[in-house]
């Protein structure tokens, strides 16, 4: 039995970097826009992730198929992030849903 695929939701400073090596060649990279910009997300081909997502938070519906579609099991953040701007015209339907308050 193989072990669950991971994503790992970089931010930034070196921690993203050492997770994804650490996981191995089958984790999934994700960057946030507007979250994170330091070196793990301007440097993604430097990280060694077999397969990468960018994403909006407004869209979490599109970031939660991607990684469906991955066969992604487990998630972890790792790395500093800034709250990103939220704009509320670009809310999907899932992330109206769960999200209470869009500032």
């Amino acid at each position: 039995m193989t072990a669950p695929r991971l994503a790992v939701i970089a931010g930034d400073g070196l921690l993203p970097e050492l997770v994804l090596r650490a996981a191995g060649p089958d984790t999934v990279l994700v960057r946030l826009e507007g979250g994170a910009e330091g070196a793990a997300v301007s440097r993604e081909d430097d990280l060694g992730a077999a397969h990468r997502v960018i994403a909006r938070v407004e869209q979490l519906g599109a970031l939660f198929d991607a990684l469906r579609g991955h066969d992604v099991r487990q998630v972890v953040m790792a790395g500093a992030m800034q709250r990103p701007h939220v704009d509320p015209a670009l809310l999907d339907a899932t992330t109206a849903k769960i999200m209470p308050d869009p500032v």
